[in-house]
């Protein structure tokens, strides 16, 4: 028996050992190799990624500013910021690439009869054959999407609500509605003749100015387009046939005692607020912007003909493209037939620039294997954590303030993931994609080991610890969204420039109103709490706490205050009464006290358990909670 448990032992060393080495072997490579060249490049890399910076937060001041002329003219200027900053991203990488010499390995790597672009030799053809794709691609993944939150966020603070977005709403007037539908027009029109004169010239120019209308275009949509799909589908909604649909489809699945609907919009929500976040954290966004990177180092070793081959001819009898196919077919056609082919040719056209090359770049990150995969992304994530953890770091020294302060401080805040994360990142993916053709060169191939059955257990084991350390890595990200304060009964807490304090807490089933004397009773349970705040500074303080237990919260009623805002060198006090479900008042039930304003970010929060549980609602079932109505005021 001794004997066959240590053989059982060894088995199981032996199946583990082979996958933990090449897994080990490939983070200790890449991670080296990031360090190298990022060390080598760091003051080319900060510079560009410095650019990048200047261009995002530019161009959302520059957008805050003129929108207040018109509202239009914020989409020229946050397009031409999203082009620039896409464009330190295209020429830092170049610069990684370079320095890490993966022109030379593509041309080693790549089929015989690929089509040489010049991208290694233009940076003006570099950004010409790249930003679009990329563009499509940066669209997709939700960056583009910051610009236009920021700015609305910046113009409110600076000039108020407004009509800023109101003014962009095509279902606010007709005439808006006219421009928008127009602008959608005019920039399709302006983005297919600049790619026509792209394709006889081949100069950069066209290819930043079609970037630059697509970019328009996606704003256009971002902000004022999709209004109309909405819209159109309330239309659609209040329609009698919307009815007929419902009730056939509730004919249909009705023998099968389910609610289709509400089960679709359980695994909905299940798959978009659960595990979706999770994949795309951990999995997804580091195999996208590795694709990225491919897209930018070049698609020559890409093995497919419709993609490589989209010449006038290939020599030798090779595979025309998708593209020169519909061409020659365009050329040949007539009539009804025509058309058809038009249409078809602009579509795959579209498909060609950024969605094909984009697929293949994936294939080819996807095709390196897992220990190589789970290297970077372990890497990836790793630079991220650090990125964020900087950020909490210096927010938590800051300390909770109002958004009068950080509207000031974020574009100063952000220089730690955009300069020193991103240069890092931009390392691990040139790096990334270095190795990737390594792994693809003939001598790789011949030194590869062939995967044996307990080499695969082994393999499913690591990957399996990866993935639990991946998941960890979201739960340890730091993403606090107020600096909260906890304090206990009758404590005096700091909070946004003053203080607060409570003084007691009472629970009942009847609350008894002074001065007039008035009892109300509840079916449920009343929880009064008396309050102080304290305003010290020239900040203004308004506070209207909410009590929250789990993911439940309840907002003060009306027998007694519902807001307190001390004027400067005073205090006010009130008594704030709610009524709660008896089976919330556990021990966990606590007391919230936060800024209410329009704009808040990482503002001060003050928590205070109230030490309530069953054993005090059972106690305090028909007792009378006493209230004092109004505010009152004392010097501080």
């Amino acid at each position: 028996m001794p004997e066959r448990s240590t053989d059982r032992h060894g088995r199981g060393s032996n199946t583990l050992r082979p996958a933990l080495t090449a897994f080990a072997e490939e983070t200790v490579g890449l991670a080296s190799a990031t360090t190298g060249v990022w060390l080598r490049l760091l003051p080319r890399l900060a510079a560009l990624t410095l650019l990048g910076w200047v261009a995002y937060h530019g161009a959302v001041f520059l957008a805050a500013e003129v929108a207040q002329a018109s509202p239009w003219l914020l989409i020229p200027a946050l397009s031409v910021g999203v082009v620039l900053r896409l464009a330190t991203v295209v020429v830092a990488l170049r610069a990684v690439a370079t320095e890490l010499g993966a022109p030379g390995l593509l041309r080693q790597v790549a089929p015989s009869d690929a089509v040489d672009d010049d991208r290694d030799r233009s940076l003006s053809r570099l950004l010409g054959i790249t930003l679009l794709p990329f563009l499509a691609v940066y669209a997709a993944f939700g960056y583009v999407d910051s610009f236009a939150r920021d700015v609305v966020l910046l113009s409110t603070y600076r000039f108020g609500p407004g009509e800023l977005l109101q003014g962009l709403n095509p279902l606010g007037s007709a005439i808006t509605a006219a421009i928008t539908v127009g602008l959608v027009g005019a920039l399709y029109v302006a983005r297919r003749l600049l790619e026509r004169w792209q394709e006889r010239t081949g100069g950069v120019l066209p290819a930043l100015l079609g970037a630059l209308v697509e970019a328009s275009g996606l704003f256009v949509v971002l902000l004022s387009a999709f209004r109309l799909v909405e819209g159109a589908q309330l239309w659609v909604g209040d329609r009698r046939v919307a009815q007929w649909w419902q009730a056939g489809l509730d004919g249909a699945t009705g023998w099968l005692r389910i609610d289709l609907p509400d089960l679709f919009q359980q695994v909905w929500t299940v798959f978009a607020g659960t595990i979706w976040p999770v994949l795309w954290d951990v999995v997804s966004q580091p195999l996208a912007w590795l694709t990225l990177a491919a897209l930018v180092f070049g698609s020559r070793v890409l093995t497919l003909g419709d993609v490589l081959r989209t010449g006038p001819g290939v020599e030798g009898g090779g595979v025309l493209g998708r593209a020169e196919r519909l061409r020659l077919a365009l050329a040949r056609a007539e009539g009804p037939r025509r058309a058809v082919l038009r249409l078809q040719q602009i579509f795959a056209g579209d498909v060609d620039d950024k969605y094909l090359p984009t697929w293949k770049s994936l294939r080819l990150v996807l095709h390196a294997g897992w220990a190589f995969l789970g290297a970077y992304i372990l890497l990836f994530n790793l630079v991220g954590l650090l990125g964020d953890w900087s950020v909490d770091a210096v927010r938590t020294a800051i300390g909770g303030q109002p958004v009068s302060l950080w509207i000031n401080v974020l574009p100063f805040l952000d220089l730690l993931p955009d300069v020193l994360g991103m240069s890092l990142q931009l390392a691990l993916l040139g790096a990334a994609f270095v190795r990737i053709l390594q792994l693809r060169s003939p001598e790789a191939a011949r030194v590869r080991p062939s995967p044996a059955g307990t080499g695969r257990l082994g393999e499913v084991a690591v990957v399996a610890a990866l993935l639990l350390a991946l998941v960890a890595m979201v739960v340890l990200r730091p993403d606090p969204d107020a600096a909260v304060r906890r304090a206990g009964l009758g404590e005096r807490a700091r909070y946004a420039g003053g203080a607060v304090q409570v003084d007691a807490v009472q629970l009942g089933t009847k609350v008894l109103l002074l001065p007039s004397k008035e009892v109300e009773a509840s079916p449920v349970m009343f929880v009064a709490v008396h309050a102080t705040v304290t305003r010290t500074g020239a900040t203004p303080v308004t506070v209207r706490p909410r009590l929250v237990t789990g993911a439940r919260a309840y907002e003060p009623q009306g027998w007694g205050g519902s807001i307190l805002a001390p004027q400067p060198g005073f205090s006010e006090s009130t008594d704030f009464v709610f009524e709660v479900l008896p089976s919330d008042v556990t021990d966990d039930l606590h007391l919230e006290f936060e800024t209410r304003q329009l704009l808040v970010y990482y503002p001060d929060v003050v928590s205070v358990p109230l030490r309530l549980g069953p054993a005090a609602a059972a106690a305090a079932v028909h007792h009378s909670v006493v209230v004092t109505s109004g505010t009152q005021k004392a010097v501080a």
